[in-house]
């Protein structure tokens, strides 16, 4: 009883949500209505049927000047009527589901993407990306297949048996409070079963979904395992993992075996007590031949909706649990939200201030405490800074912060004396473009990529911006230049070409704050010469954050901050580090002399 409350519940909290993605409210009102016509239909053929023998029993037992088919078209005329016009309501809903599920479906997709867009780097990190794009559709197809196993199945199904219990009280007391006893332990196990299938469903949904996230990450490694000729190691691994979704899914189809044959065994016991009382009636009076017609009609129906009913709720609870697993996933409420009343940050200098900051990523913090403890940094307007560490120092991590793609945990960010956390994130990263180190472009175009920085930019400032970051040498060699495809992720370039094309996005941006994160690393050294000088162009009278390993690359910066373990430990120019001989020009000798002996 605990678990159907549970599981009511959770219909209900589901239905509603759903139902405020179900617009127009009136056409889905009518379509509920066109499909309970159903019922009414199911019921009216053997009412029709009742009236046609009574009505050649009647001709038969009396003598009557009129002919058979005047005695008949009375009922056949209100047959024939009666049946086109429930067909008729019947069909529109139809249409109306044809018109309003795909809709639906639509209207929830877009939802969850736009939800699950603005969570956090954490929450990508812990979650499959196949796995996340596997639930983004699974909801919308089984939140349509619940409304219409709900609108088309449970509602006409339950109608029709109410009517028909109706039907067969108007008859028999006793035949029908027979039937109404049956019809609930008909349904009681149903549910029951219905429950233990769902559950079962929902353990091997939460299988298929992980397998999903499993191929996912072996077509995106796929370059690896070749690389490293694991395929077949691969492949068993993955033969492994499916073995868990096997035994789930075979757990359930002989629980579902199981049940019909149970079902089937009730339902045979149902006709052998209704024809025994059918019969019975008609023995003692109590029927007449149309009677007995109606009945047998009535019952046949109804017995044959309870089992579709049967065999169709473990379908709707496995839809109900699909769609609360899928749920749970991608309602989960973002970390990072624009506060209430949030407005644009407006910038004008581009200053940046760091002020106590504290932050630490959850894993690393419960094994070492927190990576910035009481930080604090002042960048001013239009300065150029590069970052410089030790991998895992903390640089990277800063510029995730000033993007606001973590929270910390104490301290404030502030651009032109603006705290980011009262400000839109839309308007935060407008402000800012970025050069990530790991390039990854859509499955478009060249200039879809490029043109992505800045949608509202003319071909004349996108060309200029490809020429700047040193792309045209490159783009005239494709067969369709501009209007190549990339491939997913960019893959069918090189990494230094993906940096360009990041690069020109960037500057086509022309954003106030320009942060760029080991933007020339898959570079040769000629063409990252180049590109510097573009650089250098792209950040005069802006602000610039640069992260680099390697050093040379920073030596025209107004500043170098040095971290180790998030704590800076030097800053100044190039030639004054150098003269200080502290960490930083350690990292130089590393790089300008080869390896120090220990």
């Amino acid at each position: 009883m605990r678990a159907l409350c549970k599981k009511s519940s959770k219909i209900l909290l589901l239905i509603k949500f759903i139902m405020g993605f179900m617009r127009p409210r009136g056409l889905y009102a009518l379509l509920f209505l066109s499909l309970a016509s159903w019922p009414f239909e199911q019921l009216f053929i053997p009412y029709f049927i009742k009236l046609i023998i009574n009505g050649l029993v009647q001709f038969s037992e009396h003598s009557v000047q009129e002919s058979l088919f005047q005695v008949l078209f009375p009922i056949l005329v209100f047959g024939v009527v009666g049946y086109l016009a429930l067909e008729v309501i019947f069909r529109i809903g139809d249409f109306l589901m044809a018109r309003l599920i795909p809709n639906l479906k639509i209207r929830l997709r877009l939802h969850f993407l736009s939800h699950v867009a603005s969570q956090s780097k954490q929450y990508f990190s812990l979650n499959l990306t196949g796995n996340l794009s596997n639930k983004i559709n699974d909801f919308p197809r089984a939140a349509g297949e619940l409304v219409d196993l709900v609108a088309g199945v449970l509602f006409p199904v339950i109608l029709s048996g109410l009517l028909s219990i109706g039907a067969l009280y108007s008859m028999s007391f006793l035949l029908g409070s027979v039937f109404l006893f049956c019809y609930i332990l008909h349904l009681g196990i149903s549910v029951a079963a219905a429950l233990k299938i769902a559950d079962y469903s929902q353990t091997q949904s939460h299988a298929v979904s992980k397998i999903s996230g499993y191929l996912t990450d072996f077509i995106i490694n796929i370059s690896s395992i070749k690389a490293f000729s694991a395929l077949h190691r691969e492949k068993n691994l993955f033969m492994k993992r499916q073995e868990d979704t096997k035994n789930k899914e075979e757990r359930t189809l002989f629980y579902t075996a199981r049940f019909k044959i149970l079902i089937g065994i009730l339902t045979f016991c149902e006709y052998i007590l209704v024809v025994y009382l059918i019969l019975k009636g008609w023995q003692t009076g109590l029927l007449n031949l149309g009677d007995v017609a109606f009945i047998f009609g009535v019952v046949q129906q109804a017995i044959n909706s309870s089992w579709y009913l049967s065999y169709q709720l473990p379908h709707i609870f496995e839809k109900v649990g699909t769609l609360s697993q899928s749920y749970e996933l991608l309602s989960h409420a973002p970390q990072i939200q624009d506060k209430e009343g949030a407005k644009s940050l407006r910038v004008s200098r581009g200053s940046i201030s760091i002020q106590n900051l504290c932050f630490g990523h959850d894993a690393l913090q419960r094994q070492v405490g927190p990576l910035f403890t009481d930080l604090s940094l002042d960048i001013k307007g239009g300065e150029k800074v590069g970052l410089v560490g030790f991998s895992g120092s903390g640089k990277t991590t800063l510029v995730n912060l000033l993007l606001r793609s973590y929270e910390p945990l104490g301290g404030t960010i502030l651009i032109d004396s603006q705290d980011i956390q009262t400000v839109t994130q839309d308007s935060l990263r407008n402000a800012i473009a970025l050069i990530p180190q790991d390039i990854s472009l859509f499955h478009r175009t060249l200039y879809e990529n490029v043109i992505f920085g800045k949608p509202e930019a003319s071909q004349d400032e996108v060309l200029a911006a490809l020429e700047q970051a040193q792309c045209m040498d490159f783009i005239k060699g494709l067969p369709q230049g501009l209007e190549t495809e990339v491939g997913e992720r960019g893959l069918s370039l090189s990494g230094g070409q993906r940096q360009r094309i990041a690069i020109a996005r960037a500057i086509l941006k022309n954003a106030p704050i320009l942060i760029l994160d080991e933007a020339t690393s898959a570079l040769d050294s000629i063409t990252e010469l180049k590109i510097q000088k573009s650089l250098m162009q792209a950040m005069e009278n802006r602000t610039s954050i640069v992260i680099a390993h390697r050093l040379s690359t920073l030596q025209a910066m107004d500043r170098l901050i040095v971290f180790d373990k998030g704590q800076i430990i030097e800053q100044g120019t190039h030639e004054a580090l150098l003269k200080k001989g502290g960490a930083y020009e350690i990292l130089w000798k590393h790089q300008s002399e080869g390896f120090i002996a220990q």
